[in-house]
């Protein structure tokens, strides 16, 4: 694409899958989430099995979680969080109740490594084989660093895209005091800051997700969030949105149309080829048939429509081991 190489246009990372450590991020530090967790459980009641079933160590090593959280299905699309612009305003005014964004989740369970550190007792004791107790936590992050490369996919109409890595953390409390106390240390332990960044872990899960256009803004390093006002046609200059392409939206208004559901995956496919146009039936009555195919603006040829006023990300989930100790 020729506004590519143009010397306006902010240069993006190329790294896409891992987050990478760098100098221009917004937050170093965010909060965690707690997805799931067991009851304390002293440690010598690890080996006894009613104990364990008690303390909810059987069914966390064999549970499987819905993740991540932060995907939501959104059917209305007017708010602070999405028009930021006029003209974005104005379409997706236009297009209020004609599509719901239906964001996927993951069904997963702990890696192996990790299930059998929880339910053999024996790897849990050499974990931390001086505490008085134990329990587990699994913590999801509730911000992400997103940042940007050029698309392996431009020629199905992507030149951008965003990811991020998502830094879950199998979490293990450890105490040497009273056990009675452990739950208002655990309570209070998770409510620390964490680094953003992954530091190390296993590869876990991968999806993509639209996330709307301020949460997606708020979460981006400072040359991501250049880059993506830049792409979305908000510096000024001659430079529009180039990224969701408004103009094309316009179709959607069209009396007759029905309500549509936009799932990520489907972002992700590549658009009919230019040929397939001539061998559609001019004479069916399907209305809008031929709209499918055809180019839709100038700027706009046979490519996957990101929804306006939403970011499309692909989010990449680690997962690692921290033991935490908790004072008396």
């Amino acid at each position: 694409m020729e506004w590519l190489e143009s010397h306006d246009d902010p240069q993006p990372e190329v790294a896409i899958g891992r987050a990478v450590r760098t100098n221009d991020t917004r937050v170093t530090e965010t909060a965690l989430h707690v997805v799931d967790r067991t009851q304390p459980i002293v440690t010598d009641g690890l080996i006894v099995s009613e104990v364990r079933d008690a303390s909810g160590l059987a069914r966390f090593a064999a549970q499987f979680w819905s993740l991540p959280t932060f995907s939501h299905t959104y059917a209305t699309h007017l708010g602070p969080g999405t028009a930021a612009t006029a003209d974005l305003a104005r379409v997706l005014r236009s297009l209020e109740g004609k599509f719901t964004i239906v964001n996927p989740r993951c069904a997963v369970t702990l890696p192996t490594a990790l299930r059998n550190l929880v339910a053999e007792p024996e790897a849990a004791l050499e974990l931390a084989n001086t505490a008085r107790w134990l329990a587990f936590a699994l913590h999801e992050p509730m911000n992400v660093l997103i940042r940007h490369s050029r698309s392996s996919r431009a020629p199905s109409g992507v030149e951008a895209e965003f990811h991020a890595a998502v830094p879950y953390r199998l979490t293990v409390f450890a105490g040497d005091g009273p056990p009675e106390k452990a739950q208002a240390l655990i309570d209070q332990a998770s409510s620390v800051l964490m680094p953003i960044e992954p530091i190390d872990g296993v590869d876990w899960f991968h999806l993509g997700l639209c996330l709307p256009d301020a949460d997606a803004l708020r979460q981006m390093t400072e040359e991501t969030a250049h880059f993506y006002r830049w792409i979305t046609g908000r510096l000024g200059g001659s430079f529009g949105d180039r990224y969701w392409h408004l103009d094309a939206w316009e179709q959607y208004t069209e009396q007759g149309r029905i309500h549509g559901v936009i799932v990520p995956e489907f972002l992700r496919q590549e658009w009919p080829s230019a040929n397939r146009a001539d061998h559609l039936d001019d004479s069916s009555d399907e209305p809008y048939l031929k709209s499918r195919w055809a180019p839709l603006t100038h700027s706009h040829d046979k490519r996957p429509l990101v929804p306006p006023g939403y970011c499309l990300i692909e989010f990449w989930a680690r997962i690692s081991v921290e033991v935490r100790w908790l004072g008396r």
